[in-house]
């Protein structure tokens, strides 16, 4: 095998295995009962939104050339709904529909990034550009 097969398979393992780690990352810091100092000097909503629009291009990492589509959008954003809800029940953390709002504007700008990485972004770099004209 030679080293750019080799390469290009350890990138691929790569994008899989990064959407679980992070998302295991965001949900560790969400359901911690005092993440850190750092997260409590930054704006939290937009914290929520960094992390969701995050994901969801890890998402699309994770899932190779094919679209991260409606239902997969939808799915990050249910999750992100249940790690709220979690933050009921742990310590010093508390429910806000505020960060639920945010975490979905961060699913939808990560989405439409995606959508528009496919529509009008470079060929052979995954995108699923259809051919305008």
């Amino acid at each position: 095998m030679d080293l750019h097969l080799m390469l290009m398979k350890w990138f691929e393992l790569f994008l899989r295995l990064q959407f679980p780690v992070l998302t295991g990352v965001a949900t560790y810091l969400s359901l911690t009962p005092k993440p850190g100092a750092v997260f409590e000097a930054a704006p939290d909503k937009f914290l929520h939104v960094l992390c969701w629009l995050v994901l969801t291009l890890s998402l699309r990492g994770a899932l190779g050339p094919r679209r991260v589509g409606f239902w997969a959008a939808l799915g990050l954003f249910a999750y992100s709904v249940l790690v709220e809800c979690g933050q009921a029940w742990v310590p010093g953390r508390y429910f806000s529909a505020l960060d639920i709002l945010a975490n979905g504007v961060g699913v939808i700008i990560g989405w439409s990034l995606i959508l528009g990485w496919d529509r009008w972004g470079p060929v052979g770099f995954g995108a699923a550009r259809r051919d305008v004209g």
